[in-house]
């Protein structure tokens, strides 16, 4: 299956290259190709459809992409085939989290939360740059992740802060995010748990000013309020219904990042006796939950043969992996698009298996029902294209080919002349640290390996540091060859003080 909604995608890129072999800067073929036949659980639909007629027309472009000028769907003995798969059954359960509960958890960390920001506000320079505090909220609300975003990616660099003061404003908003990671994981999980997952290495008492404080103030947080939210309960009893109705059932359940995924798995035995599993995407290392290709794969033969039965999972296992026919899909907390919703509720390929999206967000439960309505468009769509003549057809898939190829030439064009523009001025420029401001290395000496952009240069392990992934990590780059080894840390010091931020990652091709 193909993602072809997402204009980056490399699969785009590959089929421009198709087209201009073939068509050139033409309108008519002037190569003979192969065929392309391409395979996707849905043409999809545009994000807001107003009617059918926008369906059509996004899913004949879609077709000009794969230089298609005919579609199949089955339209014979479709009774007899669905008789052989399985009816999934959705359903979407809106459980709303007691609000005296999430008020406990964030007057448990608001303390700690409030030292953080009265440090920031003294760092010298800060309060001279109130730019920085634009847009600053409640920790409870999502707007304040926006805030610690453009701050730490925008203000920041932008800021006439010295590189100390930089560093400890870097550092500042860090915790914070930690702490606003910590409170949004309550939502979905076990207080217990998530502080333990997200505070236990939280500030240090050898650190910086800022570490130490973080450390002492988080010995006076006092016990953790210890409770379950209510979402989290409605799983577990989901999960161990399921398990009543038949011990032998595999269930996956999406989450929305793969940290949720890790810590899922770690407690779901406590609460159904059944041990989890966590399967995420390769582009992070083992340490920050991210699992390699030989990790992926050892993680499904184990979902396949029984050995596990819950499988906690992120977005990344919608297309692409041969998972296990399984009896139950919880969606938990995580709507995407139409596509998504299809292929999630595809994984649910046994008998009488059932697709649920379990949320305590009421606009996620009419996102659902939005993509359920997309797709029920999606199936009239094809009834009306059915309905034209052979002829109407061909004529509107030519003509969106020949769409097509305009817009990818006037866009080849945009770039070319970009381009020359660019080649015009000095290209080489110098990597800062977006910390501490220290010079890394040349774009000269970047080269481009596959989706890897990679330093040339041997004076950058001077100034770096190399801190390996742990050694359950290491065992499986060892033997297979893959993966990322570890992360690379700048290491300049400013004023006694080590940078110590990520710069990226030592891995294995």
């Amino acid at each position: 299956m193909q993602r072809i909604r997402n204009k980056g995608h490399p699969y785009n890129d590959l089929m421009k290259e198709y087209h201009r072999y073939k068509y050139g800067d033409s309108d008519f073929q002037i190569r003979t190709m192969p065929q392309v036949i391409g395979l996707t659980a849905s043409l999809g639909s545009p994000k807001n459809p107003k009617n059918v007629d926008d369906v059509i027309k996004y899913m004949i472009n879609k077709c000009a992409n794969f230089d298609a000028k005919s579609y199949t769907i089955v339209t014979k003995n479709a009774a007899e085939l669905y008789l052989k798969i399985s009816k999934t059954k959705e359903n979407t359960i809106v459980v709303k989290n007691d609000d005296e509960f999430a008020n406990k958890y964030y007057n448990y960390l608001r303390g700690l939360i409030e030292d953080i920001e009265i440090y920031l506000m003294g760092i010298d320079g800060v309060l001279r740059n109130p730019a920085i505090f634009e847009g600053h909220c409640e920790i409870k609300k999502a707007e304040y992740k926006t805030w610690l975003a453009i701050t730490r990616q925008s203000t920041l660099k932008k800021s006439k802060l010295s590189p100390l003061s930089k560093m400890k404003a870097t550092d500042c908003l860090d915790y914070l995010d930690q702490l606003y990671e910590a409170y949004q994981c309550a939502q979905l999980f076990p207080t217990a748990d998530t502080t333990e997952f997200y505070l236990k290495n939280l500030g240090s008492n050898e650190g910086t000013d800022l570490d130490k404080l973080v450390y002492r103030r988080k010995q006076k947080l006092g016990k953790d309020p210890c409770s379950e939210c209510d979402i989290f309960k409605k799983l577990v009893k989901c999960i161990n219904d399921q398990f009543k109705k038949n011990a032998d059932s595999k269930i996956i359940i999406f989450t929305p990042q793969r940290y949720y995924c890790r810590l899922g798995a770690e407690v779901i035995e406590r609460y159904t006796g059944k041990k989890g599993i966590f399967i995420s995407g390769s582009n992070a290392s083992s340490d920050e939950g991210g699992c390699n290709p030989a990790q992926q794969s050892e993680i499904v033969k184990k979902f396949r043969n029984g050995e596990t039965q819950i499988l906690f999972a992120t977005t990344v296992v919608d297309e692409g992996f041969d998972i296990a026919e399984c009896n139950l899909v919880i969606k938990y907390n995580l709507v995407t698009d139409n596509i998504a919703h299809l292929q999630r509720k595809g994984r649910a390929r046994q008998l009488l298996s059932e697709s649920i999206l379990i949320t305590f967000e009421e606009k996620k439960k009419m996102l659902e029902e939005k993509n359920m309505a997309n797709i029920q468009m999606i199936t009239e769509a094809y009834q009306c294209l059915e309905k034209l003549s052979t002829a109407r057809k061909l004529s509107m898939f030519e003509n969106a080919i020949i769409e097509y190829n305009q817009k990818r030439v006037e866009e080849e064009n945009r770039d070319a002349t970009l381009k020359q523009k660019m080649s015009l001025r000095n290209a080489d420029f110098t990597i800062l640290c977006g910390k501490c401001d220290a010079y890394i290395t040349a774009s000269a000496n970047i080269r481009l390996c596959g989706s890897y952009y990679i330093p040339y240069d041997p004076e950058l392990w001077k100034i770096v540091e190399f801190c390996p992934s742990t050694p359950e990590a290491d065992r499986y780059n060892k033997e297979k060859r893959l993966g990322i080894l570890g992360m690379i840390h700048c290491n300049n010091v400013v004023n006694g003080q080590i940078c110590d931020k990520r710069i990226g990652c030592a891995t294995n091709f």
